[in-house]
C-alpha cells in the first residue's frame, strides 16, 4: 500500500498533500476540475466582457460602468461560484472513497472514486448545501451545549462552539461513504469519533487551513497586477487577463484544498475507527496529541 513517507512536523496537512501529489489516481481528480474550472472562468469573462463592463473600466469609445454590467456581472460570478462548489463537492466525495479504498488495502482507483461519490452524491450534496444553515443554527443556539459536542465544549473552554461545531462535523461525509448513514446518522457518529480525535482533527484542519491561505495569497498575485496594469493603462486586455487568471488561480487552489481536504477527512476516520490512517502516517497521527 502507498503511504506516504513524512516523519516531521509540521504534520498532517502536508501529509496531506503529499499523498496527493504521490499518487497520481489521486491527483486527477482536483487536476481535472482546475482545469474545468479554468475553462469556466475564460467563458464567464467573456460574458461579462460582452455587456461593455471593462470597455466602461478603461473608457474606451466613451464607454461608461452601467448598472446593468455590474448587475450582470454579479450574476456570472454567483453562477460560477455556485458550479465551483458543487465541482468541489464532487471530488471531494470521489477522493474521499479513492482514500477508503485505500485504507482497505485495495489500489486507489478514479473509477473506485466515482462510483463512491456516484453512489452517495445526493445525500452529500444535500448536506453540503445545509452546512451553512447548519452552522448558523448551531452558533446560535444553546441547546447543543446539554448533549455530547457541549461536554467537548467544556473540555475544550478555548474555542468557540461554532468552530467546535465544524471539527464534531468535520467527519461526516466519510462516514456517510464507509458506513452509508444518513444525514442525522452520520452527524452523531462523527461527534462520537470527534471525542476520540478531537485533538488530530483540529490540529488537521489548522495546518490544512494555513497552507490554504498561504496558497490563495500567492495565486492571487498574477491576476491582481493584471488588474491593476490594466487600470492603470486603461488596457482592455490586460483587465480581461487578470480577471481570468484572478477567477482560475483561486479556483485551482479551491479545488486542490477541497482534495487535502478530502484526503485528511477520509485518513482520520480510518484512524478513529481502525487505528490505520491511510494515506497518512499513522504512527504521526498516534503521537501529534498524546500530551492533550
Amino acid at each position: 500500500m502507498n503511504t506516504h513517507p513524512i516523519r516531521r512536523r509540521p504534520q498532517h496537512g502536508l501529509a496531506a498533500w503529499g499523498a496527493l501529489l504521490e499518487n497520481r489516481n489521486l491527483l486527477v481528480f482536483p487536476g481535472v476540475a482546475a482545469l474545468i474550472m479554468g475553462v469556466l472562468a475564460v467563458l464567464s469573462m467573456t460574458l461579462v466582457v460582452a455587456t461593455g463592463l471593462f470597455n466602461g473600466l478603461t473608457r474606451q469609445s466613451g464607454a461608461q460602468v452601467t448598472l446593468d454590467g455590474i448587475l450582470w456581472m454579479i450574476g456570472v460570478l454567483v453562477v460560477y461560484r455556485v458550479i465551483n462548489k458543487l465541482i468541489g463537492i464532487y471530488i471531494s466525495a470521489a477522493l474521499v472513497g479513492a482514500t477508503l479504498m485505500q485504507g482497505r488495502d485495495q489500489r486507489p482507483t478514479v473509477i473506485g472514486g466515482l462510483r463512491a461519490a456516484n453512489a452517495h452524491l445526493p445525500t452529500i450534496a444535500f448536506y453540503a448545501l445545509l452546512t451553512p444553515l447548519i452552522n448558523r443554527y448551531v452558533r446560535n443556539s444553546r441547546a447543543f451545549t446539554n448533549g455530547r459536542s457541549g461536554a467537548a465544549a467544556n473540555q475544550l473552554p478555548g474555542l468557540s462552539f461554532g468552530r467546535l461545531w465544524n471539527g464534531a462535523s468535520y467527519l461526516v461525509m466519510p462516514i456517510m461513504i464507509a458506513e452509508n448513514l444518513g444525514i442525522l446518522g452520520a452527524i452523531e457518529r462523527s461527534i462520537e469519533l470527534f471525542m476520540s480525535t478531537w485533538g488530530e482533527n483540529i490540529f488537521g484542519r489548522l495546518t490544512l487551513g494555513i497552507e490554504t491561505c498561504l496558497l490563495r495569497v500567492v495565486s492571487i498575485v498574477p491576476g491582481v497586477l493584471l488588474l491593476i496594469v490594466g487600470l492603470g493603462s486603461q488596457s482592455l486586455l490586460a483587465l480581461y487577463g487578470g480577471a481570468i487568471v484572478l477567477l482560475a488561480s483561486l479556483s485551482a487552489v479551491a479545488m486542490f484544498n477541497n482534495a487535502t481536504s478530502a484526503i485528511f477527512q477520509a485518513s482520520l476516520y480510518n484512524y478513529s475507527v481502525n487505528h490505520h490512517g491511510a494515506a497518512l502516517d499513522t504512527q504521526l497521527m498516534a503521537t501529534a496529541f498524546n500530551a492533550r
